[in-house]
């Protein structure tokens, strides 16, 4: 969360910050494959962990366009499906498999039941945070397959969702993601679009920039910005002005 922070903040000293912290997490709480929760390796990571981790680097992807960014958020997604998920992992032509996060690891074996945590509060739930991350992964990414099991986890608190958002509010906040997310490319160089994206709260959406792997990068023109949503994107625009017209049309 400290890193999420920091690298939103739109401060190049703190973003350097948090970029040097996200590289030690690596070297501290990961070790023979396995993530920990602490530095000391005596307790498993959480999913709402590997959830967060994954997400600042998504951040850091949207500060830096750097592929390497992606790679860890890809892993990080692999890690949590395979020793967090309930059942079989949803596919485009299966969505309705799975039951959703445990909050603990399968690696974990001295505990009698694992317990889901859907419920919003103080911090988000893994379940909120599971969503997040990996509907914005799926976006950044062009991968259906995250955003099929971003909308399964969506599905499967629907009845939340619909009757008591209130208690799930940070949950309502991923589903934007998950159901009606929208990505923004602007390919190559940071310059005054992507500045001006990354001062925005981009609600449902997120900034793929760069030229890296993301098939969104493809056939697109440096330096202009693309809004789409579900891969198909709208005429590139190079104005600050023409970007917040296509930006306001579709959030209506």
């Amino acid at each position: 969360m400290t890193v999420s922070a920091l690298l939103t903040s739109v401060d190049d000293q703190y973003v350097t910050l948090g970029l040097g912290v996200l590289e030690d997490l690596h070297t501290s709480h990961f070790r023979n494959d396995v993530w920990w929760r602490t530095q000391f390796r005596s307790a498993h990571a959480t999913a709402a962990d590997v959830a967060w981790l994954g997400d600042a680097h998504l951040d850091a992807f949207e500060v830096t366009g750097h592929d390497q960014h992606l790679t860890r958020a890809n892993e990080l997604a692999r890690y949590l499906l395979a020793h967090y998920w309930d059942g079989a992992v949803p596919t485009p032509d299966a969505p309705q498999r799975g039951g959703g996060v445990f909050s603990q690891s399968d690696l974990v074996t001295d505990l009698r039941l694992r317990v889901k945590d859907v419920m919003d509060g103080a911090t988000p739930s893994s379940h909120a945070t599971a969503t997040r991350f990996l509907a914005r992964l799926g976006l950044m990414c062009g991968d259906p397959s995250w955003l099929c099991v971003a909308q399964r986890l969506v599905d499967l608190a629907a009845t939340l969702l619909a009757h008591h958002p209130a208690a799930v509010p940070d949950l309502v906040a991923a589903a934007g993601f998950a159901l009606e997310g929208v990505e923004v490319v602007v390919p190559g160089e940071s310059n005054e679009l992507t500045r001006h994206l990354r001062s925005l709260s981009m609600s449902r959406s997120v900034l793929v920039t760069g030229s890296g792997s993301s098939p969104l990068l493809v056939g697109r023109d440096n330096g202009r910005a693309y809004v789409c949503r579900g891969g198909v994107c709208q005429r590139p625009v190079d104005t600050v002005a023409a970007l917040d017209a296509e930006l306001a049309r579709v959030s209506d």
